[in-house]
């Protein structure tokens, strides 16, 4: 049954893959980035997207006038300017690439060939599995909103699962 890796088609993982990433980008900047750097705690120190910037040494404002490693007082104003961390965009995009992979094996094990299953599989995976963990995820002690962390990337995950889903069945 799951014996179906030569059949997956590989342009439609990596359009898949890239559709999540540009999602994703615009998602938690310009969409939610306001929403998302109040889920977790620096709307005080967002950049001009609203979204707090993590440099690679992982310095940035807590929103509480502490920062997250505590070894400075305050993020220099100038961070504003600063781009991510590399790993913020590496890291994203390899997840997304699992994703994708991990959904063509389920979506051709399945034999999924319409678009209504499409959207029915991608739903109970971006549902089920990809927001659930997401909120699962947001519900711990270092995320100081947790519901509108969850609502912020969950809703994101639902849709990736949707969107990969209709790549998958356009390209099959």
């Amino acid at each position: 049954m799951f014996n179906v890796i030569q059949e997956i088609n590989g342009l439609a993982v990596v359009l898949g893959t890239l559709a999540l990433s540009l999602v994703g980008g615009l998602w938690f900047t310009v969409v939610w980035g306001k929403a998302y750097a109040y889920a977790l705690g620096k709307e005080h120190s967002p950049n001009e997207n609203g979204v707090a910037v993590l440099k690679e040494d992982g310095i940035g404002s807590a929103g509480n006038g502490r920062n997250v490693n505590h070894t400075k007082q305050h993020m220099n104003p100038s961070i504003s300017k600063e781009k991510p961390a590399l790993r913020f965009i590496l890291g994203p995009l390899v997840c997304g690439l699992i994703t994708t992979v991990a959904m063509a094996v389920l979506f051709y094990a399945f034999e999924i060939e319409t678009l209504a299953d499409a959207l029915i599989f991608g739903g109970i995976v971006g549902a089920g599995l990809l927001a659930a963990t997401t909120v699962n995820t947001g519900i711990n002690p270092n995320i100081p909103r947790p519901l509108v962390y969850g609502l912020v990337s969950g809703s994101y995950f639902f849709l990736s699962g949707l969107i990969v889903s209709i790549i998958l069945v356009a390209m099959s």
